[in-house]
């Protein structure tokens, strides 16, 4: 429900009615939006909120139904997105407010959005989460609903503990495809730590990730070809703790895997390089005969290990390879007690 906003519009127009119907077309047409709101009935919120939308040289054409655009600018957007505890999105209940579009061709020349924020939260679980993407950029260039076109992307976010997603490359909806990479840094870990909260009890005091994702993807008639070349992840200044004392049971200085390919149409995956520097592990076998990291685990009917197949895979099934390997710097504490 759109509950405020102002819209200033202005074009050329040629309209004409005959034996063959009606025609219509608009050409160097503006529109500017302002201060517009989205309310949400069921929860009695303001769900998205747009400063500013600018739409310059835009065209449209009724007998062929196509709109061309040459430039969207959005400044300014604020969207709250919420997964609630019976796993529906709230988003869900406004988008089936909106009205049904008959098929057009779209194209925009230059789209971008800047200085907009996204709110996320996910009520499932067992700790709620929460997440705030702000600022968003995102640049959109030269793409249309048109077969066999592909448009260039690029976009990055900045998310409230500083991390850093970002990728570029190119995308088409007619056919589905897209080629690009994506780029994810300086996320910390502890704060997904509530995704985890089913199987994992130990605290996490620090960490942080970084992914580098080069991909392809494809959706044809009846198949899906996809694949990453040269992936990156790296893991740095891990610590976890024992839930029930302060106690620094694993530390991880850097570990990581370098130039890893997979491709899905051939089930085939490779690891270039695997590689750690610095670490330490406690382990320690109590009176009681219980093992102290065990404590980390939080055992259940719903991550209980899988039986082990004694019988080989078919051929079909997908393969594995590592080429190199390099590990040091890495400590084991054992004791007994």
């Amino acid at each position: 429900m759109i509950t405020n906003g102002l819209a200033d519009v202005q074009f050329f127009y040629r309209f004409a009615a005959g034996t063959n119907g009606f025609d219509l077309t608009v050409t160097n047409g503006a529109v500017q939006v302002a201060q517009l709101q989205v309310f949400d009935p069921a929860s009695a919120e303001i769900v998205t909120q747009l400063r500013g939308l600018d739409v310059q040289r835009a065209e449209f054409d009724l007998r062929s139904l196509a709109i061309r655009l040459g430039s969207v600018e959005v400044t300014e957007a604020a969207l709250v997105s919420r997964v609630r505890k019976n796993g529906t999105l709230n988003l869900i209940d406004v988008l089936l407010t909106l009205p049904a579009l008959p098929p057009l061709s779209v194209s925009v020349d230059d789209f971008s959005i800047e200085q907009a924020m996204v709110t996320f939260e996910d009520l499932t679980r067992r700790t709620p989460f929460k997440m705030e993407l702000k600022p968003i950029e995102v640049s959109l260039k030269h793409f249309t609903t048109r077969t066999n076109s592909d448009a260039r992307y690029s976009f990055r976010m900045l998310s409230e503990v500083a991390e850093v997603f970002a990728g570029e490359g190119t995308v088409s909806i007619n056919p589905i495809r897209s080629t690009g990479e994506v780029t994810i840094s300086t996320v910390d870990v502890k704060k997904y730590l509530p995704y985890a909260e089913d199987f994992f009890r130990g605290r996490i005091l620090s960490g942080k990730v970084e992914v580098r994702v080069p991909y392809r993807f494809a959706l044809g008639m009846n198949s899906l070809l996809a694949g990453v070349t040269n992936l990156g992840v790296k893991l740095t200044d891990l610590e976890v703790n024992l839930p029930e004392n302060s106690e620094t049971v694993t530390r991880v200085t850097e570990i990581g895997f370098e130039r890893v390919e997979v491709s899905l149409e051939d089930r085939r995956g490779r690891v270039g390089l695997f590689k750690g520097d610095g670490g330490s592990v406690v382990i320690r076998r109590h009176k009681d005969g219980a093992i102290n990291l065990l404590g980390l685990l939080a055992v259940s009917r719903t991550n209980a290990a899988a039986p082990i197949k004694s019988n080989l895979e078919p051929s079909g099934s997908p393969e594995g390879k590592m080429t190199n390997a390099s590990t040091y710097a890495l400590g084991l504490d054992f004791e007994r007690r």
